[in-house]
């Protein structure tokens, strides 16, 4: 509010209206100074006890402030601006509400003269431009891929950039990167860029090895970042695998979209920045299939002991075969584990007989998997008590069975877009196989 006034009066705009919100805005900045002030003036004079220690109070909130500008020279105000929201979301969320309404941003588009271009699918543009905050630059990357020397967005100004929050085993990111990679080949020679910010959400996902696996098995071609140490999603504030910044010619981010979906209003948002920035664009939106599941489906799964807040056991079968019950879910989806099974913290490993059969409901079923101390481990599977013909096996099974050989998403049971019910059986039929997360389609 103080930076629109501002711009308001060197500009010239001056108003009754522009007076008013001026005293408005002084009166409830200085209103609660004021009751800090005097407050704390009567406080400590009826505290004669603290009298003495006036001067230490001092240090004490001096030093206070000189962490709190390390804080930001640092970035690690970002850190705690994310716990303090992932605790009280609603905070975050009645700010953004306020600063980031309609007219608001109407308002400052009409000050900074911006062009209201009109989008091909007549959303209007503070519907394609949900945000307007300066780029937060990258950091604490280890290491670039599909490029020669690593970038910053300093060097990017004047380009049009995605920045693409992705894992290579997240089902959500792959079925994004189809219309990433597209949008790139399409625009790259308007001055379009896309940065991959590789953020690993399982240990083993952070080998540049793996990660240079998935770059071509997706055909990727623009750089690629690993973010190992989840510095720059940090720096972002972001909590989501995929998530997607829009950032404009100046650096600033205009648009921020998490999950699946919303790729034709994306485009249209890149098309017009790219417009901005004097770019000459023609041409319709490309038209790819939206892959996101609109359907009921069991929900992510995790089987290490870290992440497994979203089940309990419910009772033991014979033979020492645990069930579970899943929260948040319809009463039907259950999995039980049998055989003998080492549950770690990120990851369930295989035993002797090791098997683990779930109920669930939907088209696709996904299973992170790595072979662990096998080379090629195999595992076997079974719908409703059958073996899995091919009509319901995923791209990875062969007579019923799949060959465990890297570390990655593993596609097991395909229903060709039918939404079901079934009981899916796995049988580990190697020791050591590690087993991470079920994800559906």
């Amino acid at each position: 509010i103080l930076a629109t006034i501002a711009a308001l009066a060197v500009t010239g705009q001056v108003s009754l209206s522009v007076i008013a919100l001026t005293v408005a805005y002084v009166l409830g900045v200085g209103i609660p100074l004021f009751l800090l002030g005097y407050g704390g003036q009567r406080f400590l004079k009826h505290t004669k006890r603290l009298n003495a220690y006036t001067g230490r109070i001092q240090q004490v909130f001096g030093l206070v402030m000189i962490l709190a500008a390390v804080a930001i020279y640092t970035n690690y105000d970002k850190v705690i601006q994310l716990k303090l929201t992932t605790a009280f979301p609603r905070l975050g969320s009645v700010l953004m509400n306020v600063e980031n309404n309609s007219q608001v941003e109407a308002g400052l588009n009409r000050l900074i003269g911006a062009e209201q271009t009109k989008p091909a699918n007549n959303l209007r543009k503070s519907e394609l431009y949900n945000e307007q905050y300066v780029a937060p630059e990258f950091t604490g990357l280890t290491r670039w891929l599909n490029t020669d020397q690593g970038l910053s967005l300093k060097d990017l100004k004047g380009k049009v950039v995605l920045i693409d929050f992705w894992t290579y085993t997240c089902i959500n990111c792959l079925r994004t990167l189809p219309h990433v990679t597209q949008w790139y080949d399409t625009y790259k020679d308007k001055g379009f860029v896309v940065i991959g910010i590789h953020t690993p959400e399982f240990e083993f996902e952070k080998k540049t090895e793996n990660v240079k696996q998935a770059i071509k098995a997706n055909k990727i071609n623009y750089p690629v970042a690993q973010d190992n140490d989840f510095a720059t999603w940090y720096a972002y504030q972001n909590r989501y695998w995929p998530a997607h910044y829009l950032i404009d010619a100046q650096g600033n981010v205009r648009r921020t979209h998490f999950g699946e979906g919303k790729y034709e209003e994306m485009e249209e948002a890149i098309k017009g920045l790219l417009i901005e920035a004097g770019a000459s664009v023609t041409g319709t939106t490309q038209v790819m299939p939206d892959q996101t599941p609109r359907r009921a489906q069991s929900p992510e799964t995790y089987l290490g002991s870290g992440r497994a807040n979203h089940f309990h056991l419910s009772r033991t079968l014979k033979n020492g075969t645990q069930q579970f019950t899943l929260s948040n879910s319809p009463p039907e989806d259950t999995f039980s584990l049998g055989g003998e099974w080492i549950i770690g913290p990120e990851k369930a490993t295989a035993g002797r007989n090791a098997k683990l059969n779930y109920h669930f409901k939907g088209s696709k079923v996904f299973l992170v998997l790595r072979p662990g101390t096998q080379r090629n481990g195999v595992i076997r599977l079974s719908l409703d008590g059958k073996p899995l013909d091919t009509t319901q096996a995923g791209a990875d099974v062969k007579d019923g069975q799949i060959v465990i050989d890297e570390d990655r998403l593993y596609t097991l049971v395909d229903l060709k877009e039918k939404s079901e019910e079934h009981t899916l059986l796995i049988e580990f039929l190697d020791p050591g196989i590690e087993a991470f997360a079920f994800t559906f389609g």
